[in-house]
């Protein structure tokens, strides 16, 4: 008898096994899941449920988006020489003493903004608000703008822009406002996106001018146009070529940049606002499996799926949790939702305080589930009767992660 006990015990161990195993894999009738606030007040990356690698950037309150082009994709593509993490770079206008600057890809302190963070945008406003190249997104200061920029200095090499007609001297010939200049050279070469080269003399350089375009980068010189110039180096500089400290080797158009001739923007910016980490919606549900959804609500009122799906959360220092669009304008007051409470036909997304609710207040979908999941934030998943689910008191610290419904 001993032994068939034991059997029996053995048996119904294994089958509770397999019905655990199988339940988690089986999709979540109804998902709640608990976020307590940030460790970090006003950073969602501190909030001890949410996965790091699924944390992004988001502008919060920006003023403008323009489409523009990566400048760190640029500077891959088009440079033959790449500057340092720690470079200091500098965009600014000829004839002016003001640089704005910025490390290339290493910040100096948490506060910093970085140069690879940057997106140039070329006179798209149709207004006239803009009728220069403005650089927009994270790595630019609204405050810090360099109007009419004619130039980034990005380690040994221009990044040139052209707001206006100026002559060619200014980028081959002369020092630049943070007093580098081209290295000496008797000639100059001219490439155009073809490939095709032009050989200058530095007396031919002096007679020649950048001609303001919309779309590309033309240069007049004493034997003629060039045509969609690409980029200007002294003779003899070559990629093998080891840069001289303080000397530019080399200038890019950056109309012509290979990402950026003939191409639509690939990147969109903002101009002004605040960055916060966040996490898209759709990302957080699916983080925990939770079962795709048919409708969604923000503190009660009914929004398009699709869009909350879309959204980011962030953690605002002083509002709390808030719900962006991916693009949110300050002055569209629909783009920026503080929420209480997200709630969709198949999950809920609850925030905790100190004041405790039960899962049961959420009124969820699960009036024919059969068995129920906690999981904990240390990893540990405890399988419930369906009515202690939702007897179960969430509160700020309670260590729960989600709670699902089968």
């Amino acid at each position: 008898m001993k032994r068939i006990s034991n059997a029996l015990l053995v048996i119904v161990v294994l089958l509770l096994s397999v019905s655990c195993a199988s339940l988690g894999q089986k999709e979540a009738k109804f998902t709640v899941i608990a976020l307590d606030a940030p460790e970090t007040a006003g950073d969602i990356a501190t909030v001890p449920q949410l996965a790091s690698s699924d944390i992004i950037r988001q502008a919060f309150n920006a003023v403008e988006w323009w489409g523009g082009y990566s400048i760190k994709t640029i500077v891959e593509e088009d440079f033959w020489f790449q500057p340092e993490p720690t470079a200091l770079c500098a965009t600014g206008t000829f004839d002016d003493t003001y640089l704005d600057m910025a490390n290339y890809s290493e910040k100096e302190n948490a506060k910093s903004k970085l140069f690879t963070e940057k997106y140039i945008a070329f006179r798209k406003d149709t207004n006239g608000k803009y009728e220069y190249d403005i650089c927009v997104g994270e790595g630019q200061a609204a405050s810090s703008q360099c109007y009419y920029q004619c130039f980034s200095s990005i380690g040994s090499e221009l990044l040139v822009y052209v707001p206006y007609d100026y002559p060619l001297s200014k980028i081959a010939l002369e020092p630049i406002s943070n007093e580098k200049q081209m290295l000496d050279a008797e000639n100059y070469i001219v490439t155009d996106v073809e490939g095709k080269t032009y050989v200058l003399s530095k007396a031919d350089v002096s007679e020649s001018t950048v001609l303001f375009d919309l779309n590309t980068v033309n240069i007049q010189t004493p034997a003629g146009l060039i045509q969609n110039a690409y980029s200007v180096v002294p003779e003899g500089v070559t990629p093998e070529s080891t840069p001289v400290d303080g000397k530019i080797m080399r200038a890019v158009f950056a109309l012509c940049a290979k990402s950026v001739y003939g191409k639509q923007p690939n990147a969109v910016g903002n101009v002004k606002g605040s960055y916060y980490n966040a996490i898209q919606i759709g990302t957080l549900l699916a983080q925990y499996g939770a079962k795709a959804p048919v409708s969604a609500q923000y503190n009660g009122t009914d929004y398009e799926v699709a869009r909350v799906l879309e959204d980011r959360l962030i953690h605002h220092k002083s509002n709390g949790f808030m719900a962006l669009r991916p693009y949110q304008l300050k002055a569209n007051t629909d783009d920026a939702v503080n929420v209480a409470s997200i709630t969709f036909d198949s999950a809920a997304i609850v925030f905790l305080t100190d004041a405790a609710s039960t899962v049961e207040s959420l009124n969820a979908a699960v009036a024919d589930a059969k068995v129920a999941q906690i999981e904990y934030l240390d990893g540990s998943v405890v399988d419930v009767p369906v009515a202690d689910a939702l007897a179960t008191e969430l509160v700020a610290g309670c260590g729960i992660a989600a709670v699902k419904f089968f």
